[in-house]
C-alpha cells in the first residue's frame, strides 16, 4: 500500500548517492522552531474534512489512492486492477485491510503523523540542493529524515529519509492553493532502484463532507479461507521436518509444499514456479528489508487447496527463491503461508506429534488449566508480534516466527535500544551456525543470556543471536521467536483474538 501525498509529506523514503547539503558560510542562525513557524504559515490549516486522489505510478502500473480524512479520522484505498486494500485510522484505532479483504486492528506507528511541519532536532542554512535550510531529525535507531525548506516560498521540496539499505529522496512540485491549503500536486520517489520510482500526482483535493460511515474500519470482504461443509476443525497435510512444518497446497492442479510461516506477512511463492503456472505479473518492487534486496512482484492465483480448505482469487507475493528452507529431506518448499492464510482461521501447531489442526472462525476453544501461558499479540505489519525480556530489557516488537531457523533473533532495533542486554555469560562464543534468509545469508553473532523471559516463564543461560547485518530485517522488528524456540510447545494462534497459546509438551 502507497501513502498520499496530501501536506503530511509522510512517506520519507530513500536515494542513493546525492551530494551532502552545503552550508552558506556566514549564515544568520535561526532555529528550527522558527523555520516550522514559516512552513505551518507558507502552507496554511489542512481542512478539517477533506476528499483527496492520487495516482501513483510505479514500474509502468498506476495506483488509484483516495483519501478521506476528518479531523484525526482517515481512511485510505488503494487499487491497482484487481488489488484492492485499505487502511486507516479512527478514534485512535489504526486498521488495515489487506488485497485479500481481511480487516486487521494495528498499532499506531511510532513515525505516524509526520508532516512538513513536524519537529525537527537540528536546522541549518544550506545553498544545495535546495536554497534555504534543511530540518533533519534522528530515529531511536540511528536514521535520519531531513527536510529541505525552500527560504523564499517556506516551502518543503524535498525530503530524504536514511535506512540500513539506503536513502529515498522524494521531490515536490507543482504547488497549489487549495480551499486555504497549499500542498504539491506531484511528487516524485527514487532510491537508486528504478522498479521503486514513484510518481504521484494529485487528481483531487478539497474540503468535503465526510460522514462517520466514511471513515468507519470496514469488516473482511468475505471468508478468505473456506471450510468443507458441516466441518469446522481440519487436519492440515502437513510433515513435521526439523521444526518445519511442511504442507502440501494445490495451486491449480499441481502440487507444491509449503511452509507455514507465521513470520511472513501473506502467502509467498517462487518466481520460477509463478512463471511456470503463467501467473501473471501485476506489479514489480526492490524489497530491502530481509535477508538482502531482492525482487517482489504481486499475482492473484484463481484456486489454491490446502488438504480440505478453499481459497479463490488469492493475491500472492512472488520472491526470486526461498534458499535456505527450501530443502528438506524429500522436501522442497518454494511458498509460505502466512499472515493471509493464518488470519482466516486458528491454528494449532504439535511439535512433538508432528500435526496441525486448522478451526474455522468461532470454533476455536482456548486451552484451559495446561502447562504453559497464553500471550498478546499485535498484529501490525502482517506478523504476530509480542514483548520478551532480556537480562532486565524489555522489546515489545518480537515477531513469532515458525519459519525462522534458531531459538531467539535479535535484530538491529533491539541491539541498538538495549545494548546492555548483550551479555554473553561464555556460552556463545562456542557456538558457530550459519543463517540464511530470503536475498541471502544472514550473519549472527551468538551470545549465552543469562536470563530471558517469555511470557510467564524465565529461560536462564538461553542461546541467542545477534543479527551482526545492520540492514537485513530493517523494519522496526526486534527479532523472532524461530523455531528451536517454538518446538519447545504446542503452539496455538489464535489471530482473530490476538491470542496466542504456549503449551509445555507433558512429560
Amino acid at each position: 500500500m502507497r501513502r498520499s501525498i496530501v501536506g503530511l509529506f509522510c512517506v520519507f523514503a530513500l536515494a542513493c548517492g546525492d551530494p551532502a547539503a552545503a552550508a552558506v558560510p556566514g549564515a544568520v542562525t535561526v532555529t528550527a522552531d522558527a523555520v516550522l513557524a514559516h512552513v505551518r504559515a507558507a502552507s496554511g490549516s489542512v481542512p478539517h474534512a477533506y476528499r483527496e486522489v492520487v495516482d501513483a505510478t510505479e514500474s509502468g502500473s498506476v495506483t488509484r489512492i483516495v483519501t478521506v480524512r476528518a479531523g484525526d479520522d482517515v481512511r485510505e484505498t488503494f487499487d491497482q486492477g484487481p488489488l484492492h486494500a485499505e487502511r486507516g485510522t479512527v478514534g485512535g484505532q489504526a486498521w488495515s485491510q489487506n488485497d485479500n479483504g481481511e480487516t486487521v486492528l494495528e498499532r499506531l506507528p511510532e513515525d505516524s503523523g509526520t508532516d512538513a511541519a513536524a519537529p525537527a532536532s537540528s536546522v541549518a542554512r544550506v545553498a544545495t540542493p535546495v536554497d534555504g535550510y534543511v530540518l533533519s531529525s534522528v530515529d531511536a535507531s540511528g536514521y535520519a529524515t531531513r527536510r529541505y525548506v525552500d527560504r523564499t516560498t517556506w516551502r518543503v521540496l524535498r525530503s530524504e529519509e536514511e535506512r540500513a539499505s539506503g536513502m529515498r529522496v522524494t521531490m515536490y512540485d507543482d504547488f497549489r492553493t487549495v480551499d486555504g491549503y497549499t500542498l504539491p500536486f506531484h511528487a516524485v520517489e527514487s532510491d537508486g532502484h528504478p522498479e521503486d520510482d514513484v510518481d504521484r500526482r494529485v487528481v483531487a483535493f478539497g474540503a468535503a463532507t465526510v460522514a462517520p460511515a466514511d471513515v468507519a474500519i470496514p469488516p473482511s470482504r468475505t471468508s478468505f479461507v473456506a471450510f468443507p461443509p458441516g466441518k469446522a476443525i481440519v487436519q492440515l497435510p502437513v510433515h513435521e521436518e526439523r521444526d518445519v512444518f511442511v504442507v502440501r497446497v494445490n495451486v491449480g492442479s499441481r502440487g507444491l509444499d509449503f511452509e507455514i510461516d507465521s513470520g511472513a506477512s501473506g502467502i509467498v511463492l517462487e518466481s520460477g514456479v509463478a512463471r511456470q503456472l503463467r501467473l501473471p505479473e501485476l506489479a514489480a518492487t526492490s524489497n530491502a528489508f530481509n535477508a538482502g534486496r531482492y525482487r517482489e512482484t504481486t499475482t492473484v492465483v484463481p484456486e489454491m487447496k490446502v488438504g480440505d480448505l478453499d481459497m479463490h482469487d488469492v493475491v500472492i507475493r512472488t520472491v526470486p527463491s526461498l534458499e535456505g528452507q527450501s530443502e528438506l529431506g524429500d522436501y522442497k518448499i518454494v511458498g509460505l503461508l502466512g499472515y493471509d492464510f493464518l488470519a482466516a482461521l486458528a491454528l494449532k501447531l504439535d511439535y512433538f506429534n508432528g500435526t496441525a489442526t486448522a478451526y474455522a472462525p468461532g470454533a476455536f476453544t482456548p486451552p484451559v488449566d495446561f502447562n504453559g501461558f497464553p500471550l498478546d499479540l499485535d498484529l501490525s505489519d502482517g506478523a504476530a508480534f509480542t514483548s520478551i525480556d532480556i537480562n532486565g530489557s524489555t522489546g515489545d516488537r518480537f515477531a513469532i516466527d515458525t519459519g525462522a531457523y534458531g531459538s531467539l533473533l535479535l535484530f538491529d532495533r533491539f541491539q541498538r535500544q538495549h545494548p546492555a542486554a548483550l551479555i554473553d555469560e561464555g556460552g556463545g562464543a562456542y557456538r558457530d551456525i550459519r543463517m540464511v534468509g530470503v536475498g541471502g545469508d544472514i550473519p549472527v553473532k551468538p551470545y549465552q543470556l543469562k536470563a530471558v523471559r517469555f511470557g510467564t516463564v524465565t529461560f536462564h543461560d538461553f542461546v541467542a543471536y545477534a543479527l551482526t547485518n545492520r540492514a537485513a530485517y530493517d523494519d522496526g522488528t526486534d527479532g523472532v521467536v524461530g523455531q528451536k524456540f517454538l518446538h519447545l510447545f504446542d503452539v496455538y494462534l489464535d489471530y482473530a483474538k490476538s491470542k496466542a497459546y504456549f503449551v509445555f509438551h507433558d512429560g
